[in-house]
């Protein structure tokens, strides 16, 4: 948002540094824009289209936000390219464009109101209330950084290649052969009777000497291995913080109040009957025959040869249905049919059963919620301005201390910060902004850097100076004693446990039942509840890693894995299998997740075939050059 903000209003010393610029190029030169080694427009063609960097890099950025939440904050853009995060980020782009491509040539059209329908269901558009909320559809969008029409035609692009991938994807065939097996296999249920083998109850070792502690000290380092600490200097942006201090005035919150109506007020709805025919003299007729105090259901079946089900139109507002039949169906008092309406269907005779009036909500019982959501837009404007003049000054040649003195924002100074936002013991960093992006740039950032001014999806800005590292270190013997020592115990207490269970184990292999090995050494023998290879009762003494081992033999077959608490040794019991015409709702999911698979395979090959009728080009070169134009950018 704040880049667009600024492309568009622009400031006098970035005016003055693009002129600066300007005459660079005049003396030096532009060779390199007319022999082509600057930065690339386009990376692909796809048939008479082409995908452009500007795309390609936004995707990119996308891929990269998501994988760096499951892989870690400090993955930057050469390590995503190594892992063929750029390569799949172009490909997916180009089977977009080559199924856009078809759909055009097949004449596939969206209409406005498909558009209108799906933006009025997106959950992200909606208010406290669950409604449509116009001033939060604009929101998100420009928190997104999309205009309407961006927005609109990229959503129109998907519905498109949505109808044309529905088909494809539905077309593949799913051998009942496979469904059964594939049921067989994913709902067969054990039953077993399992040991657990307490590490606590054990015993302890012998205490250990101080060479012993200090061997140990060294074989598991990583126990025992401060993270990489940083020093930061800060200052943070924050939209409820400033929002605090706004207070909109009444006029301010009735001019909302009234924007907001349509969204605040809850819509009169109605529950509504219907039987159609072909004809209006028989529509007159059941009509009629309603209004005679007969059954819908016996006049539906037979006027029109309509099952009862087939008559429910359920609990709609006046804008769910097209105008005639609206017009015709918010005038009826309840439990009264209406005269034939006609429609490009045939003829409608409506009954309302039941009406729920609608409510708008008195400006004082929302007042306080559109003050608060008022002041933090108010706030989030408030900070762009701010932002931008934070800019100004450090392009100026502002330190960032004397940056934020000219706005009278407070320098943070964090000491010793690790990249999960504790100290060095593990303890919360007071003052740290927890905000999202916060530490992944302060841990990407270079020592003795300042990052550039990041805007976060929920309108807070920071930047960040790193002035210390502090590497990962084994923590000398001597400060972490106590806790070798600790470990060392603990260490010593599973190793018993885990020769106990293996002794068990070799005995039942031997050919001795569990139950009288457990007899015998005085241990708690249970039998489980049913399981199976991905599902296990809450608190079962059967865990993944035993299932997984149980599913490996017969009946009456033995395993060992860890436990909770120690180790478990476990013999199967019993066997149920599992028959696929007992569950026809579990059949029913697996046959679907079968053909979802074998839909993607199609889609795939089909994605394939495309190229052959819309050739593509990938531009190896200009990728390489906007890589080495970010190399090591986040």
């Amino acid at each position: 948002m704040l880049q667009a903000i600024k492309s568009k209003t622009g400031t006098w010393v970035l005016r003055i540094f693009a002129v600066l610029l300007i005459m660079s190029f005049a003396v030096w030169g532009i060779g390199d824009m007319i022999t082509g080694t600057g930065l690339p427009t386009e990376v692909a063609d796809v048939g008479d289209t082409k995908v452009t960097a500007n795309q390609f890099n936004e995707a990119f950025r996308r891929e990269m936000n998501r994988l760096r939440g499951v892989l870690g904050s400090r993955m930057d853009s050469d390590q995503a390219r190594q892992l063929g995060v750029a390569d799949s980020t172009l490909e997916g782009l180009i089977t977009q464009r080559l199924l856009a491509l078809e759909a055009r040539d097949l004449g596939l059209l969206v209409g406005d109101d498909q558009i209108k329908q799906t933006i009025l269901r997106q959950t992200a558009f909606r208010n406290q209330l669950g409604n449509f909320d116009q001033a939060v559809y604009r929101q998100v969008l420009s928190q997104s950084g999309l205009t309407e029409d961006r927005y609109v035609e990229g959503l129109r692009g998907d519905i498109t290649q949505s109808h044309l991938t529905d088909v494809i994807g539905k077309g593949s065939f799913v051998p009942k052969f496979l469904v059964d097996q594939l049921y067989r296999f994913r709902n067969e249920r054990r039953i077993a009777e399992v040991v657990v083998i307490d590490r606590d109850k054990s015993g302890a070792p012998p205490k250990p000497s101080d060479s012993e502690l200090r061997e140990f000290h060294k074989k598991n380092a990583a126990l025992f291995t401060a993270p990489e600490l940083r020093d930061i200097t800060t200052l943070h942006l924050s939209p409820n913080k400033l929002a605090e201090e706004i207070k909109p005035s009444d006029e301010q919150l009735r001019d909302e109040y009234e924007n907001r109506l349509t969204s605040l007020s809850i819509p009169e709805r109605r529950q509504l009957r219907q039987i159609l025919t072909q004809d209006e003299a028989t529509a007159k007729r059941a009509a009629g025959r309603l209004r005679q105090g007969a059954p819908i259901a016996d006049v539906a079946k037979e006027v029109a040869n309509q099952d009862e089900d087939a008559t429910r139109l359920g609990l709609v507002t006046f804008n769910d249905l097209p105008k005639e039949m609206a017009e015709a169906a918010f005038k009826l008092a309840e439990n009264t049919a209406s005269d034939p309406v006609k429609s490009p269907l045939g003829w409608h005779v409506l009954l309302v059963e039941k009406i729920n009036a609608g409510k708008t909500p008195a400006f004082e019982d929302v007042r306080e919620k559109i003050s608060t959501d008022l002041a933090r837009e108010l706030a989030i404007d408030g900070l762009v301005k701010i932002a931008n003049q934070l800019e100004d000054a450090l392009a100026g040649g502002a330190s960032l201390e004397e940056a934020a003195g000219q706005l009278n924002a407070p320098v943070i100074r964090l000491s010793a910060v690790s990249a999960n936002g504790r100290d060095g013991d593990g303890k919360e960093v007071p003052k740290l902004p927890r905000v999202e992006r916060f530490l992944e740039t302060a841990f990407t950032t270079e020592k003795d850097q300042t990052s550039d001014l990041i805007e976060t999806d929920s309108g807070h800005y920071f930047i960040v100076r790193v002035e210390n590292i502090q590497a990962p270190a084994l923590k000398p013997y001597e400060t972490v004693r106590d806790q070798v020592e600790r470990q060392w115990v603990l260490s010593g207490k599973d190793e018993t446990a885990r020769k106990k269970a293996e002794a068990i184990l070799a005995r039942v292999r031997a050919g001795a039942s569990l139950t009288s090995v457990a007899t015998k050494d005085r241990l708690k023998i249970e039998t489980s509840k049913e399981f199976t290879r991905f599902n296990r009762a809450a608190g079962s003494k059967i865990s993944a890693a035993m299932a997984g081992e149980l599913f490996r033999v017969p009946r009456g077959g033995v395993a060992m894995a860890p436990s909770r608490s120690g180790y478990a040794v476990a013999q199967v019991k019993d066997i149920r299998a599992a028959e696929p015409s007992s569950n026809k709702e579990a059949y029913d999911r697996v046959r679907d997740q079968i053909q979802e698979a074998m839909g993607d395979d199609v889609l795939s090959q089909f994605s394939t075939a495309l190229r052959d009728r819309f050739p593509v080009s990938i531009d190896r070169g200009a990728l390489d050059r906007l890589f080495n134009a970010t190399a090591g950018s986040p």
